[in-house]
């Protein structure tokens, strides 16, 4: 694979377990109670599997699980969204080292040690483009305005910050 193919399939497949991550840390925000079943069924919500329907009626399909109404698909494809933005914003530039490197800075942002340095927060323009792309993904896949801008919220401000001392790493 040569490098602009590697930093392109960076770009449009963001790591999985990022994703996990910052689907989980921005449910903690934006619908806490869904953390729990987010965990239990994380592989069928990153597959697809326990996905919203197409025709943007809030309802969700999934076998052995009741996902009627939740926000968590939402999450999945805004953080998914989200991280495809970030690597986008470096891909053009970044070799293979500074790619790990960015994965590394993303981990920090979301699972920083109080004992360590915190990681530099996102550019502001970059934390805004987050938000617009997170935004305009989950309300194409026909969430009410409320729950999108919840939802894009949620993702660009776990985005935005470092947990605080005290504060559990997620």
């Amino acid at each position: 694979m040569t490098e602009p193919q590697r930093n392109e399939a960076i770009a449009t497949r963001p790591d999985r377990d990022l994703v996990a991550d910052l689907t989980s840390a921005a449910l903690a925000v934006a619908a806490p109670e869904e953390v729990e079943a987010f965990a239990a069924n994380r592989e069928g919500f990153l597959d697809g599997r326990l996905a919203t329907t197409s025709k943007g009626d809030d309802q969700l399909v999934g076998i052995g699980v009741e996902v009627i109404g939740m926000l968590t698909p939402y999450v999945v494809a805004a953080a998914t969204a989200a991280l495809r933005v970030i690597a986008a914003a470096v891909a053009d530039s970044a070799t293979a080292e500074a790619q790990g490197t960015v994965r590394r800075w993303i981990h920090g942002l979301l699972h920083h040690d109080p004992k360590e340095p915190a990681a530099e927060p996102l550019p502001a323009d970059l934390l805004r483009r987050v938000h617009e792309i997170t935004y305009d993904v989950v309300s194409q896949m026909g969430a009410p305005p409320a729950d999108a801008t919840l939802v894009s919220d949620a993702v660009a401000g776990r985005l935005a910050t470092t947990p605080t001392q005290g504060e559990e790493p997620r």
